[in-house]
């Protein structure tokens, strides 16, 4: 059992400091993070794409989340007494009148989404501040949004807590304007909608291995005799690590050798590489064996089957993870899970224990590989970015502050933020749409360290003609 732990406590400070001392991710001759082999290759299946895009229908439809101006009221005390008369047809000044104790908030916007858990059909409905911040919100299965009418209420009573929406307007879903439906068809026909990154049964994990798979099994049968640099017999930690490396690249140098002559070990190793399939574990460098002696597909399949959970913000295991992830996939020519990991990459759409702002300039968005492709990357990014009443099951959702920074990397910013600027004064487009393009273009000047003066007054006009409940919060980022 010591063994074992000395030899996950060697693993872990080889990972551990190979995250620490290397930039993100190492550039091909091409100037990419793809060699220009693989990027042919998907060139070749953008083109595709690009044609089955324009053979698709020409008139796409799709209508815009449910929303309506409300007030909120939330009590605990005698919340029973108030829904009943809100059951009887009591105004908000009413409640608000007869119940001080209750704490209300007036002109906020409220957004419906529909989800079904375990095949029930069921509303959330979300209270949203002018900048975009959830106030309050709820689930419910009781009445359909869409039919409410001003002067009506939505509410939810849980735990003896009256959580109440109190309708302004008329609550409506309007159809999106043509070039918006347009980008969203778009994204989702180059974003795969049928699959997903990693697989049903991936695995998540804070560890590159499972201590009791087969995968590290194999490995550890395998290294070098002996346990290794011993930390102690070093004055400090630099020559420590460094050791601990060479130790490791001796074992990799062994297993790699003994592949090489041994078809009876390759004979297990195709075994072990089913086996970790079939029950899941897997390890970084067993995945590295399996890609070298096995098949590309064999490794990216291991690699789906597992997700790397960041330990802090400056573990970058799960980016590189994904980066594997995508490089395979486009070796492959597997192009939804390339587009879904490399979009991940570009969105830090990953999950760690913790993550400090302070690490997120450190992360780029490689917007350069999906420009050098001829993707069309206005409209896959902006279709990722509106939002829709009813998206298409796995329909990819980008992260506003992630696509600003995409932006900002862009080969011309200026083309991004004139569309940009023009969506928030389009009123044919419904305001939530409207208020995300808003929130796009603050962090885009948020992450942007150019002088753009012009371009934050052009923003301000573009602003002022959103209502007056959202603009002034909106255009206080601006000062």
């Amino acid at each position: 059992m010591k063994t074992n732990r000395h030899f996950l406590s060697i693993l872990f400070l080889i990972i551990l400091n190979t995250s620490l001392h290397t930039q993100e991710f190492k550039l091909q001759q091409n100037g990419l993070v793809y060699d220009a082999i693989t990027m042919n290759k998907l060139q070749f299946i953008v083109d595709s794409l690009n044609l089955k895009f324009q053979r698709c229908e020409s008139e796409p439809t799709y209508m815009s989340q449910p929303q309506a101006i409300i007030h909120t009221l939330s009590l605990k005390t005698d919340s029973e007494k108030a829904l009943e008369l809100i059951k009887k047809g009591a105004t908000f000044s009413d409640i608000a009148g007869s119940f001080p104790n209750a704490k209300t908030t007036r002109n906020l916007y409220v957004i419906l989404t529909r989800y079904k858990n375990d095949g029930e059909l069921k509303d959330k409905y979300r209270a949203l501040t002018p900048s975009g911040h959830y106030a309050k919100q709820f689930t419910t299965n009781r009445g359909r949004f869409i039919d409410l009418s001003k002067g009506q209420w939505v509410y939810d009573l849980s735990k003896d807590k009256l959580t109440a929406f109190y309708l302004t307007e008329d609550a409506k879903s309007q159809r999106l304007p043509q070039k918006y439906a347009l980008m969203i068809g778009y994204a989702d026909c180059m974003i795969d909608t049928t699959t997903q990154t990693y697989s049903d049964e991936a695995i998540k994990s804070q560890y590159n291995w499972d201590p009791n798979s087969a995968a590290l099994e194999f490995i550890r049968k395998f290294r070098l005799k002996g346990e290794g640099p011993k930390k102690a017999d070093f004055e400090n930690l630099d020559d420590y690590y460094s050791a601990v490396s060479d130790f490791n690249k001796k074992a990799v140098d062994h297993i790699d050798l003994s592949l090489e002559t041994d078809q009876d070990l390759r004979k297990r190793l195709l075994e072990t590489t089913e086996k970790s399939l079939q029950d899941g574990g897997s390890t970084d460098y067993f995945e590295y064996l399996t890609e070298k002696y096995l098949s590309k597909e064999r490794a990216l399949a291991l690699k789906r089957s597992r997700i790397v959970v960041g330990t802090c913000s400056m573990d970058d295991r799960p980016r590189l993870h994904a980066l594997e992830i995508a490089r395979l996939s486009a070796e492959t020519t597997d192009w939804s899970i390339f587009l879904r990991s490399h979009l991940d990459l570009m969105n830090d759409n990953f999950s760690r224990a913790s993550d400090g702002s302070y690490a997120w300039e450190s992360r780029s968005t490689y917007i350069k590989e999906l420009e050098s492709l001829g993707i069309g990357v206005r409209d896959l990014l902006f279709g990722a970015t509106l939002h829709t009443d009813h998206p298409a099951e796995n329909h990819y959702q980008g992260s506003n502050r992630r696509t600003a920074r995409a932006i900002v990397e862009s080969q011309n910013p200026v083309a991004y933020v004139n569309s940009i600027l023009e969506a928030i004064e389009d009123k044919e487009l419904d305001l939530y749409n409207r208020m995300c393009m808003t929130y796009l273009i603050l962090n885009y000047f948020q992450q942007s360290e150019e002088n753009r003066t012009e371009q934050k007054r052009a923003a301000k006009a573009a602003i002022e003609t959103l209502p007056d409940f959202v603009s002034k919060e909106l255009l206080s980022y601006l000062d």
